[in-house]
């Protein structure tokens, strides 16, 4: 028989293997994540590193200000205690001075006579005096011995 019929076309399949193609493209992602990965963990560690470098040198310039702080208050306190010293040794000399010139003044208005009872020395102001040294010249038997006992009496 032959002849004309209709010939059956058969439809074939090609099966196209892409599960290497998938599997390599799988694997290209994981690297490319797991890279990712490494490169995120690596710059937060990088951050982390000079974020501690950067506290560390934070603290340690904290801590030098408070240093130059402390000593420059040190050399503040020490101006000023100068200062105060100074100023309380010039008051002292002052008072000193006047002082000085009451009882010079005092020496230079003494006046001088027979002055032989008490009432004589009420004014004058011995609370300044520990000791009394008085010199006597004079030729033997002159009564330089005698002065010094009254003197003696007297004081």
């Amino acid at each position: 028989m032959g002849g004309g019929g209709s010939k059956g076309t058969e439809t074939q399949y090609t099966y196209v293997d892409h599960s290497k193609k998938r599997q390599e493209e799988e694997r290209q992602r994981e690297k490319n994540r797991l890279e990712n990965e490494r490169r995120a963990r690596e710059n937060a560690e990088r951050q982390r590193i000079e974020r501690e470098a950067s506290q560390a040198a934070e603290r340690e310039r904290q801590k030098f200000i408070q240093a130059l702080e402390r000593q420059r208050r040190a050399e503040e306190e020490a101006r000023l205690r100068e200062e105060l010293r100074k100023e309380e040794e010039r008051l002292m000399l002052l008072e000193l001075q006047a002082k000085s010139m009451a009882k010079r003044q005092d020496l230079f208005d003494y006046q001088f006579g027979s002055k032989i009872d008490l009432a004589s020395f009420r004014g004058l102001d011995i609370s300044d005096v520990d000791k009394l040294r008085i010199g006597v010249f004079g030729p033997t038997g002159s009564g330089k011995s005698c002065f010094i006992s009254t003197c003696e009496r007297v004081v």
